[in-house]
């Protein structure tokens, strides 16, 4: 496990309490108790995105979220979120940036990457056919 600071904006962490509350229904149910970190989040999200071959429709859609998750983020105070993340995770995070770089032809920050894991794993609940 990987240990990174990344910048994220407010709409970011707001789509990580989205999933958060996305995971905990699909899969603790059953215990309310579960507390989940943004590590876990982001570990998940990635795994069930890494398939995606067309991330320039990922980029080009826009999501909303809904307030009740970006009101739980408003108040925070720092840009930076620390994730505790598997080796795979960061390896494969800081891959897709390049990927993103070259592509968009502009500098990617590690946090726009994030920002769009976990923009796709919302969407992938949303829309059956982006894979």
């Amino acid at each position: 496990m990987i240990m990174r600071q990344i910048r994220t904006s407010i709409e970011t962490k707001g789509m990580i309490e989205k999933l958060k509350s996305i995971y905990r229904k699909e899969k603790f149910a059953q215990d309310d108790l579960v507390t989940m970190t943004v590590g876990y989040v982001l570990n998940t999200a990635f795994r069930e995105t890494e398939n995606i071959s067309d991330w320039n429709r990922i980029i080009d859609t826009n999501i909303t979220l809904e307030e009740e998750f970006l009101s739980a983020v408003k108040e925070t105070k720092t840009q930076v979120t620390r994730f505790r993340l598997a080796d795979l995770t960061s390896q494969g995070i800081d891959n897709l940036t390049k990927i993103f770089a070259d592509e968009l032809g502009l500098r990617v920050q590690v946090g726009f990457t994030v920002k769009q894991i976990l923009k796709a794993a919302i969407l992938l609940r949303e829309e059956e056919h982006i894979v």
